[in-house]
């Protein structure tokens, strides 16, 4: 299933323009940024001390978000090496994953049991999206392997909380949940999941129906579905939700993202809520962690800015956009291509980071932004600096840090 506007919404909302940054300022911005900037070496995911420019604002976060472009190779070193990073500094329980409930629920049996097969499945039911791609898939195996160096209880878990966008996987959970204990099946379920079947029924409506009709019922008899689902019951239940959502979103592309986002904080919470205490990280496409509204959609409020509102967490988010020069992406087919392809992005002021866009290929440089005394927390410095609508704004108020990756080949599509 192809993704409806997903590039627009997730992949290029974290465009950096050019042209606002006058000849007079941009001594003192250059100034600054050499003082605050460390490049990493993404060749060596298990030497760490190159991300230690984010020690001092890292302790009292809740959520560390990054924000990529999707399908770009570089990105996956980046990750695990942020992953191992802010496990050894802040010991992250939950990798928070740009991915629906259900996937998460696989991703997870995967790394109990290194089962590859459930990794192909999974990944089997992205293609046509930006998702399916070797990085992608390799990125869940880099976790795992870096799991089975910790102990059983300091593993981390993935969270999915993404809108059900893979109907394939999510008839699979829906089914395993179910029939984890065939001999009490409620009828209500099995009835459920007969009609839910896609070889059932084709009807959007009809499926929205059915899930609705369910919910109800979850509500009108709670302790007998959490009777039979036990600790999948919250879990199901949220997956219900998230195939409405999903038919909701993928009905009218201009509410794609006001359905979405608000969705992706609700589905946060109600699993914050419920699991275990402890710290997230995840890597999201740039446009969901900006801790301000995107006005490039319309003043659309990012789950980053969901979550920021909240009082729960309120400054306990940290932000740090990616931006790329002269990098590769693996674009997924569309009406008029249908085979996968390789395009640019290059999305860096050159005028302004002009002496970290030439640092060789396939390298990254983090920038911190929020420092006391930075240009970034006065004014908004070429970020989203087009839009009227912006000029009360300054860059921090999206993000705290820039990491530049130079040069970055494009991911490879999976051949499953």
């Amino acid at each position: 299933m192809i993704f409806k506007s997903i590039f627009a919404l997730i992949t290029t909302t974290c465009l950096i323009t050019s042209g606002c940054t006058s000849s007079n300022t941009v001594d003192v911005e250059s100034s600054y940024l050499e003082k605050n900037y460390s490049e990493i070496n993404l060749q060596d995911v298990d030497n760490l001390s190159d991300l230690n420019l984010l020690q001092d604002d890292i302790g009292n976060k809740e959520l560390i978000l990054t924000g990529e472009n999707h399908a770009i190779a570089s990105n996956r070193p980046l990750n695990i090496k942020l992953v191992k990073y802010l496990k050894k500094e802040i010991d992250i329980k939950y990798y928070l994953m740009e991915t629906q409930y259900s996937e998460s629920y696989f991703f997870n049996k995967y790394l109990e049991s290194g089962d590859e097969s459930i990794l192909d499945e999974c990944f089997k039911a992205t293609k046509g999206t930006f998702t399916y791609n070797e990085d992608a898939y390799n990125f869940i195996k880099d976790l795992y392997e870096f799991n089975k160096t910790l102990s059983s209880k300091d593993r981390i878990k993935i969270i999915g909380i993404d809108i059900e966008h893979a109907p394939a996987t999510t008839i699979k959970y829906l089914s395993e949940v179910i029939n984890k204990n065939k001999d009490q099946v409620p009828q209500d379920l099995y009835r459920f999941l007969e009609q839910i079947n896609p070889s059932k029924t084709q009807d959007s409506t009809k499926v929205k129906e059915i899930c609705n009709n369910l919910l109800n019922d979850i509500i009108r008899s709670e302790d007998k579905y959490k009777d039979y689902l036990k600790e999948d019951y919250v879990g199901f239940k949220l997956v219900i939700e998230n195939i409405i959502a999903r038919i909701n979103a993928y009905e009218n592309d201009d509410n794609f993202t006001l359905i979405r986002e608000p969705k992706i904080y609700d589905n946060f919470k109600v699993l914050y809520n419920y699991l275990p205490k402890g710290k997230y990280y995840g890597q999201w496409g740039g446009f969901h962690i900006n801790q301000e509204t995107s006005t490039q959609d319309g003043n659309i409020e990012c789950f980053a800015y969901l979550l920021n509102q909240d009082s729960e967490f309120e400054d306990k988010i940290l932000s740090i956009m990616y931006a790329y020069n002269d990098s590769k992406y693996m674009d997924k087919p569309s009406n008029s291509n249908p085979n996968y392809r390789e395009s640019t992005v290059s999305n860096v002021d050159s005028k302004l980071f002009t002496n970290y866009i030439t640092k060789g290929k396939n390298n990254a440089i983090i920038f911190k932004l929020n420092s006391v005394g930075s240009p970034f927390n006065d004014k908004l410095i070429w970020y989203n600096s087009s839009s009227p609508d912006n000029k009360d704004k300054v860059t921090t108020d999206y993000f705290d840090y820039l990491i530049i990756i130079n040069e970055s080949k494009a991911s490879k599509p999976l051949d499953l």
